[in-house]
């Protein structure tokens, strides 16, 4: 399960749900910095949802999956 939404959002989501603390956490350690600067107050480091799936992606053996998404959001971001 990945969490949509602002760090904000994320953190209250997380925070009111007891369910989503019992499940597995990954750390995601980016291999890139964001091409995602439509948002302000972005955290250093921190990935937009379209980014942390394609890094999941990649990590489970997906790296054609991982490319094409990124090329999507290549896309997005370059045609707002």
């Amino acid at each position: 399960m990945v969490l949509d939404g602002t760090w904000q959002e994320a953190r209250k989501i997380y925070n009111k749900s007891s369910y989503l603390k019992e499940l597995p956490k990954v750390k995601i350690e980016p291999s890139s910095t964001s091409i995602y600067q439509l948002r302000r107050n972005q955290k250093p480091n921190g990935l937009c949802t379209a980014e942390c799936v394609a890094e999941l992606l990649k990590a489970k053996g997906s790296v054609m999956a991982a490319e094409k998404l990124q090329a999507r959001l290549a896309d997005f971001v370059s045609n707002p």
